[in-house]
């Protein structure tokens, strides 16, 4: 949402990225777009899991930037907008990514072991 919320702020960071500045214009306005979509698919049973697998991606994805710019770019833009904006450096937003993607993959087997678990006691009904 503060991604959306402040545009032209978030646009004007990513096209700073020296991987990123041929695509800013068009990413400015697609991330707050899938971010907001998936989160709305996490909120519905039947499409959880793909808005699971979804955001895996978007996040090993982002993860593997936040790498190639620490390690690679001789500037380092924030385009975070939220809530590690000015909190954390890039090494650090590495490491809370790499959380993150983990978290992602326990919540896809978890929502897999939570849906056999339902279609199990369905089928004692």
């Amino acid at each position: 949402m503060a991604k959306a919320a402040d545009f032209s702020d978030f646009s004007n960071e990513i096209s700073k990225s020296p991987f990123l500045y041929h695509f800013a214009r068009i990413l400015a306005w697609i991330v707050p777009i899938v971010e907001a979509a998936v989160g709305f698919l996490l909120l519905i049973k039947k499409t959880r899991r793909f808005a699971l697998y979804t955001y895996l991606y978007i996040m090993a994805s982002f993860t593997f930037y936040v790498f190639l710019m620490e390690r690679e770019a001789y500037y380092l833009p924030c385009a975070c907008m939220g809530l590690f904006e000015n909190l954390l450096n890039w090494k650090q937003h590495l490491y809370v990514n790499i959380f993150l993607t983990l978290l992602v993959i326990a919540s896809i087997f978890l929502e897999g072991s939570y849906m056999n678990r339902i279609k199990i006691l369905e089928g004692y009904e």
